[in-house]
């Protein structure tokens, strides 16, 4: 997908802007995230109030990680974060001589006016940023990496003096020096060299900005003489500064002021240009939130004045640079949109999931509360991109609140997107109400807030469905006492009026079904399947041994229009559509590599073709799988498509919806069934050795569910235990009833099931003298009575509050017990800056995959056949069987020069897609197998 907007020139009025400047491509590409202290900008003084707000911040910062849910093509969504900005400058030589001249040499005051240019230019969205109201200082932060600045990359090309779009030739002098070449698309290589950057330096965001020197420009160029300013080649797309949205880079010539740094850095995160780019250009909308370009020069509407703006040309830039503003189109399509005015932007305002179950122990005056947090995603509806739904926000640290009182952080940081708790928060007798909730300390984003009351009683957080407890109603009175525990382990289901299991849980396994089987209607009436999209030859959708994913056995199958024969991939063309006869509240398919990388999304839409939510796994390699799974509150969801995403293949196997209909007690004794729809349900337990029901008398409840979002009241169940023989009635875990506790008790257990059948129940009498194996007093001796003693022995003791200073760890040294910790959120190894950037970075990512429409190269034969050799695909012998006989030299006898000349020409007669980098075509070639030497004759130019 290429677009074309002109570039900004303020020393040009706008009437002479159409006809003086062509228009500027703006490309898309891939990769993830970076942070380092390289930056020189120490040189500007940073003289803010809110320095000192940064500085406290840096520990933070380091932990930042890649944004939750960005794919390594997501180099640059929204301005908001910590972005790492490598700045290169390439230094022309005489290694393509004479087909190049080098007239420019980079000298130290020069090298320092475009360091200083790009700072300013860099800072002043920084400040713009921090100006607007009610805004937290601190949310945009860049890095700049000046290595490539202070040391010019060497090419044998005098870039200033060439197109602007040969670009794509001398980029490689770069990519070759950092190792990041492996594709052959420049676009490609460019953003696995941001993504490395960013993973790096452990910023969110990364992209990289490429200066030519023009200092002797000016007096070759007769325009220059009128606005003092050096320019590419006539013939050029672009006369001067040009960008690669998304994420990539933008070029520029050295004298461009900052103001057009700026200008440029607003195109890297999807900015449209606000002057005449064509007298449609109002009509283009593009940015997370699908921005319209309102406030382009073209609007026709009545009356329109055209704000000062950063993305606007002339007098409106320069007036929008001096007074630190845009407009507001121009900064909703970086990500700055506040609907609701409370100082977080919507791309962030999303608060955080926080669920779990809470229990005041009066006896040690501390609440129990064991739950899970995880951040949560604004849906991204950038039509340009990947369209990946990402946030910055992490969850820092846990508080919590006593009757009203002042929050209180508890345990250490965390900076993780998602966290499992268990906390042990001590309590001053005599409070009544706790309050919890988890809290990203740089962007104010906060989790919805879990109140419990302080009684004996565990209480949950809200849940749609049907939930309660299952209680040891030890009196057999038939209510929950004060004193009665919930009971961990048991089975809560739905059944039908025979008491038999009701399963809504439903699935089509393609593995069920005899080879090349039609399923499109194999779940009628429930749901039907299709084949969608501008691939699909027809809708028909099969079962049949995957070929991809051989393990997998029978997978979807659909027929292709570019294959034409069925093929176990799905891509962006080649959907699989699954529409419900009624809502469902979920769905899960299972996604699997096609033996390459893949990526899957699955999306889920209501009756009125609205998007609910979606679903995008992580890039899978060869032989990785994963789950997709979306579940709703309310039984909405009347369809959904999944596929390949970001230009993948992907196979789908296994398709699964509907409500689940059974679930597990927790420690307390709580189970939850959130995902039913609105309707009449029984609900049951079932029933466990040596228990008797007390409550309710019927052994179900019938529950009339109006609203599924709201939930029903507690639906708890009580049972009556009647202990064991081998239970010790004084203290369960005292296994050998010494009176104590110890590893003994647990040895003794080992020994108990090391020698007996597991399986069988314990016999109805104990012998005298015998150990008290049954610790959970279900009429077996097994692990589990063990595991039991084990976390007894490894249970942290907790202790009531003391006063300052009294003891080591916990809660204002307290001693309070318990954790805020969670899985990490990336297992990989962490990159490390340095030359070996590229060897690391490809060593945990083999190939950038990922693929964003239209940021291809040539397909043509040649380069096609050099790119799968450069990817290792197929040996340089068998690639040249590939590529039909060609009118010119071969490739392999051709010298370095002529390489580099050919790439020139192709590029110079406007190839819209150009050939491969001659230097990268030479490298390739020197590697294949040699014919028998030829005399080459050495013209002259």
């Amino acid at each position: 997908m290429i677009e074309a907007y002109g570039g900004p020139e303020p020393a040009v009025t706008p009437s002479q802007e159409v006809l003086v400047r062509p228009m500027k491509q703006l490309f898309f590409g891939q990769n993830r995230r970076l942070r380092s202290r390289r930056d020189t900008a120490d040189a500007r003084a940073r003289s803010r109030s809110r320095r000192s707000f940064l500085e406290r911040l840096e520990a933070r910062n380091l932990l930042t990680g890649m944004p939750f849910g960005a794919l390594p093509d997501d180099t640059a969504e929204y301005m908001l974060g910590d972005v790492y900005v490598n700045v290169v400058l390439m230094e022309s030589n005489s290694s393509l001589a004479p087909f190049d001249v080098s007239t420019e040499n980079w000298t130290a005051p020069e090298i320092a006016g475009v360091k200083s240019r790009i700072a300013d230019g860099l800072q002043w969205w920084e400040d713009t940023l921090d100006q607007l109201p009610n805004v937290r200082d601190g949310l945009l932060n860049f890095i700049t990496d000046w290595t490539h600045a202070d040391t010019p990359v060497q090419t044998g090309y005098e870039p200033i003096t060439r197109t602007s779009q040969e670009f794509g030739n001398w980029v490689y002098d770069f990519l070759g020096s950092v190792g990041f070449t492996q594709t052959g698309d420049f676009l490609t290589d460019l953003r696995a060299y941001n993504n490395a950057q960013r993973l790096a330096n452990n910023a969110n965001w990364s992209f990289t900005i490429f200066v030519v020197d023009d200092s002797h420009d000016l007096a070759t160029d007769f325009d220059d003489f009128h606005d003092g300013a050096g320019r590419f080649a006539p013939g050029s797309a672009f006369s001067r500064s040009f960008a690669y949205a998304g994420g990539n880079a933008f070029v520029m010539p050295a004298d461009r002021p900052a103001s057009i740094v700026a200008h440029e850095t607003g195109h890297i995160f999807w900015a449209l240009d606000e002057y005449n780019t064509g007298s449609t250009a109002w009509q283009l909308t593009r940015g997370y939130y699908n921005t319209q370009n309102s406030n382009s020069s073209t609007n026709p509407a009545p009356n329109f004045s055209q704000a000062d703006s950063i993305m606007a040309s002339g007098s409106k830039l320069e007036a929008a640079y001096a007074a630190h503003t845009s407009s507001v189109p121009s900064k909703e399509m970086i990500g700055w949109k506040d609907s609701d005015g409370d100082g977080i932007f919507d791309v962030l305002d999303v608060p955080f999931s926080l669920s779990g179950t809470g229990k005041y122990n009066s006896v040690n005056s501390t609440f129990q509360f064991v739950g899970k947090s995880q951040v949560r995603t604004f849906i991204n509806q950038n039509p340009s991109g990947l369209r990946d739904d990402i946030t910055i926000n992490q969850i820092d640290r846990v508080e919590y609140s006593i009757d009203g009182g002042a929050w209180t952080t508890f345990g250490p940081a965390i900076h993780k997107y998602s966290t499992d708790l268990s906390l042990s928060i001590p309590v001053s007798p005599g409070a009544s109400q706790i309050k919890i909730r988890t809290v990203d300390d740089r962007t104010g984003v906060m989790s919805v807030e879990y109140v419990a009351n302080l009684t004996d009683k565990p209480q949950p957080s809200p849940q749609p469905g049907i939930s309660g407890f299952v209680f040891g109603d030890t009196d057999g009175g038939g209510t929950w006492d004060s004193l009665e525990s919930g009971l961990a382990g048991w089975t809560v289901q739905l059944v039908n009026q025979f008491g038999n299991p009701l399963d809504l849980h439903k699935r089509i396994e393609p593995d069920s079904y005899t080879y090349g089987a039609l399923l499109n209607n194999v779940g009628s009436p429930d749901v039907t399947l299709s084949a969608v999209g501008g691939d699909v030859a027809d809708s028909s959708v099969n079962a049949r041994n995957s070929y991809s994913a051989t393990p997998a056995g029978k997978v979807f199958f659909n027929n292709s229009i570019t294959d034409a024969q069925p093929v176990d991939t799905w891509t962006g063309a080649r959907q699989l559509r699954i529409d419900f006869a009624s809502g469902v509240s979920e769905i899960n398919i299972k996604a699997l590599s096609n033996g390459g990388g893949s990526v899957a999304r699955l999306e889920i839409y209501n009756a009125s073709g609205v998007l609910l939510d979606r679903y995008t796994t992580a890039v899978m390699t060869n032989g990785k799988s994963e789950v997709m799974k979306l579940v709703r509150p309310q039984a909405d969801i009347a369809y959904a498509i999944a596929g390949g995403h970001a230009g993948t293949k992907v196979v789908l196997d296994t398709l699964e919806w509907g409500a689940t209909s059974s679930a597990i007690t927790n420690q307390f004794g709580y189970y939850s069934l959130p995902e039913l729809a609105a309707g009449l349900y029984r609900v049951a337990a079932v029933v466990k050795p040596l228990y008797s029901l007390t409550f309710p008398i019927a052994g179900f409840q019938e529950i009339d569910l109006v609203n599924a979002l709201a939930g029903s009241s507690q639906v708890n169940f009580g049972y009556l235990p009647s202990f064991s023989p081998w239970r010790n009635p004084v203290n369960a875990l005292d296994v050998n009833n010494d009176g104590f506790v110890s590893a003994i008790d647990a040895l003794s257990g080992i020994n108990y099931i090391n020698s007996h059948d597991t399986s069988l129940p314990l016999p109805n009498a104990k012998p005298i003298g015998e150990k008290y194996y049954d610790v959970n007093n279900d009429g077996f001796a097994t692990a589990v009575d063990i595991l039991q003693v084990i976390n007894e022995l490894n249970r942290v003791p907790t202790f009531p509050p003391a006063g300052e200073g009294s003891g080591g760890g916990g809660i204002g040294g307290g001693g309070a017990g318990g954790s805020a910790g969670g899985e990490a959120d990336n297992t990989t190894k962490p990159l490390v800056p340095g030359k070996d950037l590229a060897a690391q970075y490809y060593s945990q990512n083999p190939l950038q995959v990922v693929q964003i429409s239209g940021n291809s190269g040539c397909i043509c034969d040649q380069c096609t056949a050099i790119t799968e050799v450069a990817v290792g695909r197929v040996s340089a012998a068998a690639a040249k069987t590939t590529i039909a006989p060609a009118l010119v030299k071969p490739l392999e006898l051709k010298s370095f020069a002529e390489a580099k000349k050919e790439s020139s020409f192709q590029t110079r007669a406007k190839v819209v897609a150009p050939h491969i980098d001659g230097g990268l075509l030479h490298t390739i070639a020197a590697a294949a197998p040699k014919p028998a030497k030829v005399p080459v004759r050495r013209g002259r130019r």
